[in-house]
């Protein structure tokens, strides 16, 4: 699996500008739902889900809203801080879940949204300092039915 190129085309590029009147450090988000009947259904098997992402240190997250057989929803990674998807890099990498159980690898799930959230500041040591660029990009949206795919980010 390699990673796209630095514009990769077709990649969701966000840039989340700062909320007047907020504290820094209180995440701005995006949230793009799915229309009705466009789900993507997630495959039987499916342990994780992955995608690339392009980072600029900015702390985002990604989160995907499901939607499972009987109706209900939820945000995976919304309380689980052990396998977030965070931009804390430069650059892209692949960024997956951790398990996702035995209701979404039963095959019955379909994803109905993107959330993306960014804080405006981050702590510097003892200082906020400014992200200089709150922008990501992501590209492809991967189901994973096995251990992580063997990729290197090392720049040779």
């Amino acid at each position: 699996m390699t990673p796209p190129r630095s514009k990769a085309k077709g990649a969701l590029t966000f840039t989340l500008n700062p909320l007047p009147g907020k504290h820094g450090l209180i995440p701005r988000y995006v949230s793009l739902s799915v229309k009705p009947s466009k789900e993507v259904s997630i495959p039987a098997g499916t342990t994780e889900l992955g995608t690339w992402v392009y980072g600029n240190s900015t702390w985002a997250e990604i989160r995907l809203g499901v939607e499972g057989e009987n109706g209900n929803k939820w945000l995976i990674l919304a309380g689980d801080r052990s396998s977030r998807m965070a931009d804390n890099f430069d650059g892209w990498r692949f960024l997956q879940t951790g398990d996702l159980g035995a209701e979404v690898a039963s095959g019955s799930c379909k994803i109905t949204r993107l959330v993306v959230t960014m804080p405006e500041q981050q702590v510097y040591i003892d200082e906020l300092i400014t992200t200089p660029k709150p922008q990501i990009a992501i590209s492809g949206l991967y189901a994973l039915d096995g251990p992580p795919p063997s990729v290197s980010y090392l720049p040779w």
